[in-house]
């Protein structure tokens, strides 16, 4: 069992921690080209490695990955205005390129020069195989592009796509299915003993169901545990979600 501190250094990639710095040298697959489809389209919100970004297609086609919050009141520049070769924020008008240089400050005088001041953080990005890269390290060690064979054949060849888990990275590389056995368990199996207790629940009191006088949501996961345990060898958890932030974990007695 690793500690807290020895999950904190495996697992968190916010920038300054070890492997956020390590995967930070790489370029990394950020976003699908389809997501922007055509230039001057809505631009794209992005979490990746523990920062909030903004993706964009400009007038010119290029890509631009920049921090998502305007750095004048803090707005989303996902709310932004992509126009013009840069995106406008909503709320003080402040304008970026891609490389996050400010080329507009509406209202103010055009010999100032306070714009040349204001840089947004920004990332660079290539194209290739229909996936948006980008390289979020320091500039002096940018790596080439990496030369993977699905990114040099003819987009008719290629088929991507991108898919959300909730974990961390390295919870997914340790329990990714095994490609030559496939999943041990099939879920039809746990469909099967799901459903009449679903049946049970649905459009009912909860109270008045056998073993839910008092239906709080511990109850109700030992409750599940009970009813499912038997039909399923190896369950090892029932976690119940009350809110998007509250939530009970069963594994048994």
């Amino acid at each position: 069992m690793l500690s807290k501190e020895e999950n904190d250094l495996l697992c968190l990639t916010g920038p300054g921690t070890p492997m956020g710095n390590l995967f930070r040298r790489f370029w990394l697959p950020v976003a699908l080209s389809r997501e922007l489809p055509k230039r001057d389209c809505p631009p794209v919100r992005l979490r990746i490695l523990s920062e909030d970004l903004i993706a964009f297609r400009d007038t010119d086609g290029k890509v631009g990955l920049l921090s998502r919050y305007c750095p004048h009141r803090g707005a989303s520049l996902f709310f932004g205005r992509n126009e013009e070769g840069g995106l406008r924020c909503v709320y003080h008008g402040w304008k970026f390129d891609t490389t996050g240089a400010c080329v507009d400050m509406p209202n103010e005088p055009a010999k100032c020069s306070f714009k040349h001041k204001i840089h947004q953080n920004a990332y660079p990005t290539r194209e290739a195989g229909g996936v948006i890269w980008a390289y979020m390290g320091p500039p002096e060690t940018t790596p080439a592009l990496p030369e993977l064979e699905w990114t040099r054949v003819p987009q008719n060849h290629v088929y991507v796509h991108k898919r959300f888990q909730h974990c961390n990275y390295l919870q997914n590389v340790e329990g990714e299915v095994d490609s030559k056995t496939g999943w041990f368990y099939d879920h039809a199996d746990i469909s099967k003993a799901m459903r009449p207790l679903l049946v049970d629940l649905d459009h009912g009191y909860l109270n008045e169901i056998p073993g839910l006088a008092n239906p709080t949501i511990e109850n109700m996961a030992a409750w599940f545990w009970q009813k499912l345990a038997p039909q399923c060898p190896g369950l090892a958890e029932i976690v119940i979600h009350e809110t998007p932030t509250a939530r009970c974990s069963y594994r048994g007695e």
